[in-house]
């Protein structure tokens, strides 16, 4: 049994299960109407909030760095968890008005972290499926990225 838990092809499933559950940022769409209304947003507003989604959803270097480190796997995905429901917990307050008076560049700053909150599961699955599967680096990248 222990040796089915340290398995690299569990490792890979665990991988891409955690990289199914981290596509927070593509249902923006679903919520950016309830956040412009609720907010007072106009639809330039939403784009500046998108913008910025889209901006820590793609910068992670400092993820990369972290895992340089030689800090665990399970240590980036936790700062990632950690990250991301900061951000969208701060976002849902904002939208719910249990706090009052959020400007356009606190929602954007709040969107921004939790959209890079993604770049911790990111580097840590992908990082960690290619070392475990060296000869097949394009492929698990594919399955992790597909």
């Amino acid at each position: 049994m222990v040796d089915l838990l340290r398995s690299r092809w569990l490792m890979l499933v665990a991988g891409i299960w955690i990289q199914i559950t981290m596509g927070s940022t593509y249902v923006f769409g679903l919520y950016s109407e309830s956040l412009k209304r609720e907010l007072g947003f106009d639809q330039s507003q939403l784009d500046t909030l998108g913008f910025f989604k889209g901006i820590g959803a793609n910068v992670g270097i400092h993820t990369g760095l972290l895992l340089s480190l030689a800090l665990p796997p399970w240590i980036i995905l936790a700062l990632g968890a950690g990250q991301g429901f900061l951000g969208y917990f701060m976002i849902w307050l904002a939208g719910t008005h249990r706090i009052r008076g959020v400007q356009l560049w606190q929602m954007c700053a709040f969107m921004l972290v939790a959209a890079n909150s993604q770049t911790y599961s990111n580097t840590a699955v992908v990082v960690t499926s290619v070392t475990n599967f060296p000869t097949s680096r394009g492929t698990v990248i594919g399955l992790m990225k597909g």
